[in-house]
């Protein structure tokens, strides 16, 4: 068992790896490693891996957070502070304890997390989206948790409109947690019957990003695009 006071256990640390690195993302690679320490662990992104930048810090934050929820699924919670990736690579660190186990919600979106290969989801825009009210507030709400806003209605092409995560400042930190909350919307949407698709690699145009940022308003910062569609069936 995984404490404050012991190191982590080799084969608690091999699955909380696994799962991290089964986390969608916005790069070719997961350069990124687990490490242990007394009382935790941490993310590290060794020496040549990926650029701080916006695409692997959204990364990172994915990453971080299907860690988070495999640790919920073995009775443990944690509390996360962000590193430097240019400081020894440390991208984040984990304080964990012991917690209550998981509840139903864990579970289920657990196993939404080991259910599919999650590393091929990006998309080209295309087609619209359906939702009920309902299922729009829990997802808004998941973003929220994260400090981070998802817009539903957001233009990126004539005729063509995606729900964006969104921030008001545009930092790692946002980056981050912009992260967080697309791979805990990604899950929760698999809950509710619909599918959440990431179609980000268009952000990496600053054009398109710069003209989308002022379609919103008030004008924020779109960090991650996602295409969310009703399941067939």
């Amino acid at each position: 068992m995984l404490t404050t006071k012991e190191a982590v256990d080799p084969a608690l640390a091999l699955g909380l790896e696994v799962a991290m690195l089964r986390a969608p993302r916005l790069v070719p690679s997961a350069t990124w490693r687990l490490r242990s320490r007394d009382g935790g662990v941490e993310i590290h992104e060794p020496a040549g891996g990926t650029q701080a930048d916006q695409p692997s810090w959204v990364s990172y934050g994915m990453a971080a957070e299907f860690l988070v929820l495999a640790m919920h699924e073995a009775g443990l919670s944690a509390t996360v502070e962000l590193g430097d990736p240019q400081d020894c690579g440390l991208v984040a660190s984990f304080d964990v304890t012991a917690s209550a186990p998981p509840s139903r919600l864990d579970a289920a979106l657990f196993g939404a997390a080991t259910g599919r290969h999650w590393q091929t989801l990006l998309v080209l825009p295309n087609g619209g989206s359906s939702s009920t009210a309902h299922q729009r507030d829990v997802l808004m709400m998941a973003a929220a948790s994260q400090r981070v806003e998802l817009v539903w209605h957001t233009p990126v092409a004539p005729g063509h409109d995606r729900q964006a995560i969104v921030t008001t400042t545009d930092d790692a930190v946002d980056w981050f947690r912009s992260g967080r909350a697309a791979a805990h919307i990604i899950l929760r949407a698999e809950t509710l019957g619909l599918s959440a698709e990431l179609v980000t690699p268009s952000l990496r145009q600053a054009q398109l990003r710069a003209t989308i940022r002022k379609q919103l308003q008030p004008p924020r910062y779109p960090q991650v695009l996602l295409h969310v569609t009703r399941v067939a069936g």
